[in-house]
């Protein structure tokens, strides 16, 4: 009798800790997957008994995903194309789950499977690029950058990819182009980009590497939105630069009256005249301004009351230009006579 209650109190012990475990497991599983507790545990049921189909390793992986645990998110991907081979969904979120955990090479290696298959989506060309970047692959990284900007062209994350990757690259003044182009000319409004702006101007100040007196001869600027190309002006250290569109189908440059302040109050802009009979006359000379990487002598300007700052046709005297598509952008390719 003593023997048999000994082996019911076991018994009851054994039965209490599987029920604590139970309890801390499914604790456990609450927190972990928060919102998507009961959605996992019918899956991970699921895939213990009859197994997962393609729509449940689709959900289970986007479940991953949104909780951002990416060593999950490998797992179920990988599964996928190993049932999938040529889903292209599968291989996408592959490859952005290898890179998120720094596995480059395989990642790279999974969006090349991705592509061959016809893929275009911006977010695997964007983590494409970031994993050829990583692989000390630049120039081609630039290009996948410009490619998924195309695809998205009003994507933040996007555009701040690609202007941060020109700036590393020391194409200070082809990332400011971009950050104009993005912003239709106006990125002062945005202090987000402004404070790139500000950035990148301290780096072109700093700036002294072959590499970026070579870029001095030459300029890409893009068309991210619309067909519109901007160029940055220097305008002194107060308002760092003005963002003027160049449109020539019409000849001379035109500046509102507050660029034209700036400029030449900043001291970078030098007049032959002072502002007020600038104002007065409607044109001015100026002795020298900071188009781009150059300085230029001796420029005429016309002022307007409200307009948007446009470089015209009279330029190609200081420099030639030309129209190019490349990796799915519009550049207008400068270079100086």
């Amino acid at each position: 009798m003593l023997f048999v209650k000994r082996v019911e109190k076991k018994r009851k012990i054994i039965r209490s800790i599987a029920l604590i475990t139970f309890l801390v497991g499914v604790a456990w599983q609450m927190i972990h997957w928060k919102g998507f507790f009961f959605q996992v545990s019918f899956l991970q049921v699921k895939s213990l008994t009859v197994g997962l189909g393609a729509q449940d390793l689709k959900d289970y992986g986007a479940i991953c995903n949104t909780l951002q645990y990416w060593g999950c998110s490998e797992n179920i991907f990988g599964q996928w194309i190993r049932r999938f081979p040529g889903s292209q969904v599968g291989l996408a979120n592959f490859g952005i789950a290898l890179g998120q955990m720094g596995k480059w090479q395989r990642s790279v290696n999974s969006f090349e499977r991705y592509f061959k298959r016809g893929g275009n989506s911006f977010d695997a060309m964007l983590w494409y690029a970031k994993g050829l970047n990583q692989l000390l692959q630049p120039a081609l990284a630039l290009q996948w950058y410009y490619r998924s900007l195309s695809v998205s062209p009003g994507n933040s994350e996007v555009a701040t990819a690609l202007v941060d990757h020109l700036v590393g690259m020391g194409r200070f003044e082809e990332a400011l182009s971009v950050i104009a182009s993005f912003n239709r000319g106006v990125p002062e409004k945005n202090p987000f980009w402004q404070t790139k702006i500000v950035t990148i101007k301290k780096y072109i100040a700093q700036s002294g590497s072959e590499e970026g007196q070579d870029l001095k001869t030459k300029l890409r600027l893009p068309a991210i939105v619309g067909k519109s190309h901007f160029i940055p002006v220097k305008a002194g250290t107060e308002s760092g630069y003005q963002f003027f569109l160049i449109d020539q189908r019409q000849e001379e440059i035109t500046m509102t009256e507050d660029v034209l302040a700036k400029l030449i109050h900043s001291g970078s802009a030098r007049s032959s005249i002072t502002l007020g009979e600038a104002i007065q006359k409607r044109r001015v000379l100026l002795q020298e301004i900071q188009l781009g990487p150059w300085a230029l002598s001796n420029i005429e300007v016309t002022l307007c009351k409200k307009c948007q700052p446009r470089i015209g046709s009279s330029i190609l005297e200081y420099v030639n230009m030309e129209i190019r598509l490349e990796d799915a952008t519009e550049f207008l390719l400068l270079s100086q006579r």
